[in-house]
């Protein structure tokens, strides 16, 4: 996704490359990701935003009859039917043909390597009756369904799935995202964004602030408040406080001219991982899952119960993983009718065994939103480290038989030497890298003695151990540890949020051989270790390759009143020359503060690396550091597109070395 205030772009009509200014546009609450933005065409002094086909055909669940490299494009929406020539003056809207000012003529550009069809946004949204809204404060343009308006809201419990039904005047688009605010001591809330919708609710409470307030105090969902957040363009936002983390699905019942909200888990995804040496089938669900496991000859079959199945839009498939412990992964919608209720609905993943691997030794099991499909048995069974917080963390070793066991303290090396029966229990040698802040790794060593595990407990600098019971024999071993230097920092409490740029279907810039979306993420996590080390809570608005709107990233950290922003980005540019790092700000309110941020955060950067240096630049274009309403900053690593920085960036330890300047750029902003 480029992100540039302007862009060149080579028209393949006329064959003349000209400078162009983008624009943001937002279609239905959801910003348009496209290698190439949308521009302000400008022709006779006359400005016109202009928006890629794709993006426009993605919104509108249209049907494109030609390729976008055919100069005749179709493509219908709900009984609407557009068909124009690249270049051309003529457009034909359901049969009828329209001739076009030159400033509305549909175009192709070209942009490295890359084509792309553009569309006169306003005309076009007009002619499918869509509503259009722009903002010039903030160059952004707003494509929604007609304006409607919400007249009620309500909790349906008694349903097999819980629902919230919102009464519109008609369909709208909804904007939806998840905040983990019990990661970072606070509540989960559920937010949705009902785009170009006007609050009028006739019944219910609406308390002094105008707000419409239900508070269920259910065993899952505590509170659901509604409120018009914002008239330009309008929007009504509802949120949904939980006790419980919650998937949900959302649909508009055109029978009641409701907006449902339905609370029903969903598989967001599956992979395999090498878990301490053990391969391990992931299946990543929307909330603590319900399932059942079935075992037959060559398969494991896992259905997860009451669940959407989210990946690949829901379709059947097949994963072929590296390795030969697992052929093949199957995943499906399953139809209930012969196994469950009728109403219930499934989610299989059919784990298809590899040569050689016997279903005896699969053991699956969840942690948190996950399910493991272990295929050559638990690894480390009975052997269990936790983190339970930024200062602590715990380690459980369940014994078979009731044992005696040895402890010994290395106080040089802050090392814990535990000396543990091989009757007890039954482990693998094996080196663990905890690297959390309060152990740096597990070793165990079946070899050193013929009798007895040697396990090492390597403590991280500041953290102390205890143990559950004085004397030295039970059933297991139950410590606890407790880093005092996190426990007494004085930035405990303050929270910095971590904006990973990018994600998902949206990679960023790309370079020969790295993707900025992976580049930013990996240092977004070197980042939050070593903040969480420094005594800060940290939250991040994605941990893994998935996509996050561009404008939930800001909301996330306004909802959670985080201290600190900082969005993680890799820079691009068509000139292979270009190189350094930059941090931006938005001269708005807490422009001060904000500006500090970017400065310290750059100084740091480039004495820490050595690189150019491009400055702490003020631009209101990016969203992330506009909408946010705490300090916040957008860092640039530095060039993809520069092989020399490209290089330094496919380093671990150049990464780890960055987020050691940024951190300490953020200590220096806090003094």
């Amino acid at each position: 996704m480029y992100e540039g205030d302007h862009i060149n772009l080579k028209d393949s009509v006329t064959g003349s490359t000209k400078e162009y200014k983008t624009s943001t546009f937002v279609l239905g609450g959801k910003e348009i990701s496209t290698e190439i933005p949308g521009i302000i065409y400008v022709d006779n002094e006359v400005s016109t935003g202009y928006l890629p086909m794709e993006a426009l055909s993605s919104y509108l669940i249209g049907k494109i009859e030609s390729g976008a490299d055919a100069s005749n494009v179709i493509f219908t929406y709900k009984g609407n039917r557009i068909e124009f020539r690249i270049g051309s003056n003529d457009i034909y809207i359901n049969g009828t043909r329209h001739s076009l000012p030159s400033q509305l003529v549909s175009k192709k550009f070209s942009f490295n390597e890359t084509s792309v069809i553009m569309l006169p946004a306003r005309f076009i949204a007009e002619k499918l009756g869509l509503e259009i809204f722009w903002d010039g404060e903030t160059n952004t343009t707003y494509v929604n369904k007609p304006l409607q308006y919400l007249k009620s809201v309500f909790y349906d419990e008694n349903s097999k799935f819980q629902e919230i039904r919102l009464k519109t005047t008609g369909d709208v688009d909804v904007n939806s995202y998840f905040v983990e605010g019990s990661k970072v001591g606070g509540r989960d809330k559920a937010v949705f964004e009902l785009q170009n919708v006007i609050f009028e609710i006739e019944d219910g409470i609406i308390n002094g602030d105008g707000k419409y307030t239900n508070f269920v105090g259910g065993f899952e969902i505590s509170n659901i408040e509604a409120f018009q957040s914002s008239e330009n363009p309008y929007k009504v936002r509802i949120d949904v406080d939980l006790n419980l983390k919650k998937s949900y699905d959302i649909w508009f019942d055109y029978s009641s001219n409701e907006l449902v909200i339905q609370f029903i888990n969903s598989v967001w995804g599956v992979t395999t991982e090498d878990i301490y040496n053990a391969k391990a089938v992931v299946i990543e669900t929307g909330e603590e899952p319900a399932y059942n496991v079935t075992t037959l000859k060559d398969k494991i079959i896992v259905d997860v119960i009451n669940s959407n199945l989210k990946m690949n839009s829901g379709r059947t498939g097949v994963i072929r993983p590296e390795g030969k412990e697992i052929y093949s992964i199957n995943y499906m919608q399953f139809n209930p009718k012969y196994e469950y209720e009728e109403d219930d609905r499934i989610s299989r993943i059919v784990v298809n065994l590899g040569s050689g691997i016997s279903t005896d030794n699969v053991y699956v099991d969840n942690e948190g939103e996950n399910i493991y499909v272990y295929v050559s048995g638990k690894p480390l069974n009975g052997f269990d480290y936790a983190k339970n917080d930024i200062d602590s963390g715990s380690l459980t070793i369940n014994f078979d038989e009731k044992s005696k066991y040895a402890t010994d303290y290395n106080k040089s090396k802050n090392e814990l030497i535990l000396t543990v029966p091989k009757k007890a229990i039954s482990l693998e040698n094996l080196a663990i890298a905890i690297d959390d802040n309060i152990v740096d790794y597990i070793k165990i060593d079946d070899a050193k003695d013929l009798k007895n595990y040697i396990i090492s407990v390597k403590l991280s600098k500041g953290t102390s151990y205890s143990l559950a019971a004085k004397e030295m024999s039970g059933d297991s071993v139950d410590l606890t540890f407790v880093n005092s230097a996190i426990s007494n920092s004085k930035y405990r409490g303050r929270l910095v949020v971590i904006d990973p740029g990018h994600g998902g279907s949206d990679p960023g810039a790309r370079g020969d051989y790295l993707r900025e979306s992976d580049v930013n993420l990996k240092t977004a996590k070197y980042l939050k270790k070593k903040l969480e080390g420094a005594g800060f809570s940290v939250y991040m608005t994605r941990t893994t390759d998935k996509y996050v709107g561009l404008y939930d990233r800001p909301n996330i950290a306004n909802d959670l009143r985080a201290d600190i922003f900082v969005s993680i980005h890799a820079n691009a540019a068509t000139s292979r020359k270009a190189r350094g790092i930059e941090t931006f700000y938005c001269p708005q309110e807490f422009s001060t503060k904000k500006y500090e941020l970017a400065k310290n955060i750059l100084d740091s950067l480039i004495s820490k690396t050595g690189a150019i240096n491009r400055g702490a630049i003020s631009k209101e274009a990016f969203v992330v550091t506009r909408e946010t309403k705490m300090p916040s900053t957008l860092v640039e690593l530095g060039f993809l597109t520069n092989v020399e920085e490209e290089k330094l960036l496919m380093k671990d330890s150049y990464l780890e070395l960055e987020a050691e300047a940024i951190k300490e750029g953020i200590l220096k902003f806090m003094k």
